[in-house]
């Protein structure tokens, strides 16, 4: 299952609409003219400490975060990149702002559409098209912004089950060691590993879902659900997220929201999942983790580790291993030892048969009770 994880949207309109914001940043010169003025965009808070920023300085509609995940207790399966859109438009709704819709429900013969046409050079400089100019049933190049909502971030998400917590391990050790495009891998030790950090275009991680549900929700905590984490953890759940920015998403011709249907999450998400598919082979010893780990690879490879390590640091090192049956204090016989190798497959995630998502017609926000921030707090009717 292939599910959008975070959403980043915006919608210029030609008429007056309510402002929405948590107030303004600006700079004024010695002789009080205003430098520059910068808009907060306003969090809107809903269950769960879920947050999704919202502005609107009277033409521009700005909406940004996880929208999925929005006013419920987990992320662990999601909506595609549309019903995301249906939920946005539903708290849009609360401020009085008109929903996020794509350029094909604009008529052709309406002067505001021709307003919505502009082409982005490579200088950066916004450029008016003709209508005529356009071939609406084509992809456009790079540069045309259609004139209904654009997307500038889409977060596509995928679980894969590994089938043990071992197994996560092992997978995410096979990708640190992974080459995605021309992006080299940057691990962070046994937990995760990314590519493409600070790129334009995108960016990519594959992080263990069991360490980082209980990052957030650590277990005896009011948000802990020890039925979801049991399924992550012993389903051994590797989550691989594929940010996608808005140069990525202009150049694809993926910033109209028409582009996003017949399952292109599915066709988008297979340009890198590549390293995800098929078996791995897994080496048991490196299932031991941290700098005991390394000192068993180092021994069963036949080195002394007597001479290179202190009294003390080789005895406590010899009594963790020989918790995993590897006493150090024996040499090994490399011409003897096999080095201990499993083969792990591993899937997408299916949802389990007691989890459901809520229906996109279904969910329902309003204001909560009298008394408190009603623009700021929301829950579901």
């Amino acid at each position: 299952m292939i599910f959008c994880d975070y959403l980043t949207i915006y919608q210029i309109h030609h008429k007056t609409l309510p402002v929405v914001n948590s107030g303004h940043v600006f700079s004024v010169d010695s002789d009080g003219v205003v430098e520059w003025d910068c808009m907060q965009k306003l969090d809107v808070e809903g269950s769960f400490s879920t947050k999704i920023r919202v502005s609107c300085d009277g033409n521009r509609v700005f909406l940004s975060g996880n929208v999925g995940r929005f006013n419920r207790s987990d992320n662990v399966f999601g909506y595609s990149v549309l019903q995301c859109v249906a939920i946005a438009n539903k708290i849009l709704g609360l401020f009085g702002l008109p929903p996020f819709t794509d350029a094909s429900n604009i008529p052709l013969n309406n002067s505001v559409r021709q307003n919505h046409f502009r082409r982005v050079g490579v200088d950066g400089l916004k450029r008016d098209l003709a209508p005529n100019d356009l071939d609406m049933g084509s992809d456009n190049d790079a540069g045309f912004i259609l004139g209904g909502a654009v997307i500038t971030r889409v977060d596509l998400t995928c679980n894969w089950s590994s089938g043990s917590p071992g197994n996560a391990s092992q997978v995410i050790r096979h990708m640190q060691g992974f080459k995605s495009g021309r992006f080299e891998p940057r691990s962070y030790n046994c937990s995760g590993v990314s590519w493409g950090e600070g790129s334009k275009f995108w960016y990519a991680k594959v992080y263990d879902k069991a360490a980082d549900y209980v990052r957030h929700y650590g277990v005896g905590t009011v948000l802990h659900d020890a039925k979801i984490y049991d399924f992550i953890l012993c389903s051994g759940v590797v989550r691989h997220e594929i940010t996608l920015k808005s140069r990525y998403l202009r150049q694809n011709g993926l910033s109209g929201l028409s582009r996003w249907v017949d399952g292109m999450e599915k066709k988008i998400y297979a340009l890198f999942s590549d390293c995800l598919d098929g078996s791995f082979n897994s080496d048991t010893f490196l299932e031991i983790p941290g700098r005991a780990g390394e000192l068993a690879v180092a021994w069963r490879d036949g080195a002394d580790l007597k001479k290179r390590l202190s009294h003390n640091t080789f005895y406590r090192y010899r009594r963790q291993l020989l918790t995993y049956g590897i006493d150090i204090a024996v040499p090994s016989n490399v011409t003897r030892i096999n080095t201990r190798v499993n083969v792990i497959d591993i899937g997408q995630t299916s949802l389990p048969f007691w989890y459901s998502l809520p229906s996109v017609d279904v969910i329902q926000f309003c204001p909560v009770a009298e008394g408190q921030n009603s623009a700021k707090k929301l829950r579901i009717a």
